[in-house]
């Protein structure tokens, strides 16, 4: 009777709380942005249910990114309202309104959909198959999260529970609404009833202490080597083939440390306020060597909520090859509408899909040439090889979003060209296959403790307090900050042991560029 009465408080307090949040960092336009979860909100009542429902949600999103990108300079108080409002227009606040819009409209859309599955659940017919996915079992954590999360995301609510107030509370909930990561409606709103309770204390003052080494190796590596300034300055073209390698290395490396910093920083921020979101680097950057490996790893978060709202209502792999095109088409538009992260989304989508059709070939054919190196010594070799030039596909594709641009890019590429250039081609290509044949190798130890869980399951060592609650605590891999199994068997994440190695890379690469200046 007490957890019912206390209920309603929770989101109530933490609203509140993300308004006058709000009301800081936007000023009088924080009006905006509320006004347009507010119409998002009566638009999800309206349709839930119907055959409107997902492209009314759709239609909506694109308007509020249209207004992102060009409507927001419109949208003043003295031209909406009048000449005698224009004093408002004075209170800007410490961070544009518009600024925050494409993480708010993933939100609104989570909400939108999640209420509009939730209606179709409940006007399901006795017997009628369930609409939502199966649940994770317990001690198969999947990747990023733990299964106590996993299930709160598939779980329709009650649909009193698709309110307002939880609708504006997950919209603008503070410790993620500036940066993330991304939380479905499902789990921010049951999460408000009943906290997590996967990740205990210690989970949570480890997970810290990762965070705090994190911002340190950051300082180092941007102090020894300002490789963002080199970049955006433009002065990297004054150097030779191996500078402007290393360059580019360091400069995807201390990206990367970049985004998990501020994503771990909101995460824990979450955790400590009893709300549990996905981990949105579960592998460190050194250890991919796919592009479909890589993405599941990168903003781990956004990858499930594309996953969940686009790519399964699309058709999944049944349709996989034309789908990456819609989701990655998405996915550079909600960036930002700018030429290179076109040209990333692009090269995203191509290099997919000819990845998602070789692999699958290359295991099957039949082809005497192709079965007899499959058969062969020489197999792993090939796959490493294949990894080593996705890996490299990877940097370039990265380095055009988010590093150097497309002009920027394609000086890289022409150096390589050159007679150093194609020495220092050839040692990286070199070094890189060494590095992928090592990920083979961490690949087959992280699915021999995935076997060994399974193996568990069938024997039937499982916890039972912990499948009755399906949370009672946190596995033991969950409890060293890595390890764990998603449902198809993938490593959850790299944990301190991908932490070290990128730091460690990091460090050695800034080291050998500052030993080739002396």
């Amino acid at each position: 009777a007490s957890s019912r009465a206390a209920r309603p408080v929770r989101p109530t307090l933490t609203l509140v709380i993300g308004l006058g949040f709000l009301a800081y960092v936007h000023g009088t336009f924080a009006v905006f942005p509320v006004t347009i979860a507010c119409v998002a909100y009566l638009l999800a009542k309206r349709t839930a249910g119907t055959r409107y429902a997902t492209p009314a949600a759709w239609a909506y999103a694109v308007l509020v990114l249209v207004i992102k990108e060009r409507g927001h300079r419109y949208m003043r108080f003295g031209s909406l309202l009048g000449s005698e409002f224009r004093w408002l227009d004075m209170y800007t606040g410490e961070y544009g309104w518009h600024a925050g819009l494409n993480l708010v409209v993933l939100r609104l859309v989570s909400f939108h959909l999640d209420l509009h599955w939730a209606t179709l659940e409940k006007q399901r017919p006795s017997g009628a198959p369930k609409l939502q996915a199966p649940k994770h079992k317990p001690e198969l954590q999947p990747e990023g999260c733990s299964a106590e999360y996993a299930n709160r995301v598939v779980d329709a609510l009650p649909l009193g529970e698709y309110s307002l107030a939880n609708c504006l509370a997950h919209a603008f909930y503070v410790p993620l609404y500036l940066a993330g990561p991304t939380v479905t409606f499902n789990a921010f709103a049951s999460q408000m009833a009943r906290p997590q309770t996967a990740h205990r204390a210690g989970y949570v003052a480890t997970y810290a202490i990762r965070l705090v080494c994190m911002v340190i190796c950051l300082e180092l590596g941007t102090h020894w080597s300002p490789c963002f300034a080199l970049g955006a300055s433009g002065a990297f073209v004054s150097t030779g083939p191996f500078e402007i390698g290393l360059l580019a290395y360091l400069t995807l490396n201390l990206m990367w440390f970049k985004f998990t910093i501020i994503w771990r920083f909101a995460r824990l921020w979450a955790l400590l306020d009893g709300v549990e979101v996905q981990e949105n680097m579960v592998r460190g950057m050194n250890n991919n060597y796919s592009l479909v490996g890589f993405w599941k790893g990168w903003h781990r978060s956004f990858n499930r909520w594309l996953v969940r709202y686009i790519y399964v209502p699309l058709g999944g792999t049944s349709y996989r090859s034309l789908n990456v095109w819609v989701v990655f088409g998405f996915v550079a538009v909600w960036h930002d509408v700018e030429p290179k992260l076109l040209a990333w989304g692009g090269m995203n989508a191509l290099f997919m899909s000819v990845e998602a059709a070789i692999v699958p070939w290359a295991a099957r054919t039949q082809t005497p040439l192709v079965r007899m190196l499959r058969e062969g010594p020489f197999w792993r070799h090939a796959c490493a090889a294949s990894g080593t030039s996705y890996i490299l596909v990877l940097m370039v594709v990265n380095l055009t979003g988010y590093g150097v641009g497309i002009e920027g890019t394609m000086y890289f590429l022409q150096q390589l060209f050159s007679v150093q250039g194609l020495q220092v081609g050839l040692g990286t290509f070199a070094f890189l296959f060494s590095a992928t044949m090592f990920m083979f190798a961490i690949r087959e130890v992280d699915e021999g403790r995935a076997g060994r869980g399974r193996s568990r399951e069938q024997k039937g060592q499982v916890n039972s307090k912990a499948v009755k609650d399906g949370a009672g605590g946190t596995s033991g891999a969950d409890a060293k900050g890595g390890g764990g199994v998603d449902d198809d068997g993938e490593s959850d994440g790299d944990g301190w042991r991908g932490d070290a190695l990128i730091a460690t890379v990091t460090l050695l690469t800034v080291a050998m560029g500052w030993l080739q200046s002396q």
